[in-house]
C-alpha cells in the first residue's frame, strides 16, 4: 500500500459445508471485520463488513478461517468504493 487511505477488502470464496461459515480479519494485530461464507458451493465475491485503514509499511493480514468450512480463492483490496470485483 503506497499511501495512507482507507481500503476495502474482497474475497473469492465458496463454502464447503452447512457448518459455521466465517471468516475473521485481522490486520495490525487487530480484527477489522468479518466475511461470511456464501449458501452455496460456488465461489462468489464477498466484501468484508468493514475498512482498513493503512499507512504505508509493511502490515499482517491475518484471515481466520472459523470453523474452516470456507475455501479462500483470491483477496482484492481496493480504495475505490465503487470497485466490484468480477
Amino acid at each position: 500500500m503506497g499511501e495512507s487511505n482507507e481500503y476495502e477488502m474482497w474475497f473469492l470464496i465458496k463454502s464447503q459445508t452447512w457448518g459455521k461459515k466465517k471468516l475473521h480479519i485481522e490486520f495490525n494485530t487487530k480484527i477489522i471485520g468479518e466475511v461470511l461464507g456464501p449458501t452455496s458451493n460456488n465461489f462468489q465475491w464477498v466484501k468484508m463488513t468493514g475498512k482498513i485503514v493503512a499507512t504505508p509499511g509493511q502490515w499482517q493480514l491475518l484471515i481466520n478461517n472459523l470453523g474452516g468450512e470456507v475455501l479462500l480463492d483470491k483477496i482484492c483490496i481496493t480504495k475505490d468504493t465503487n470497485f466490484i470485483p468480477r
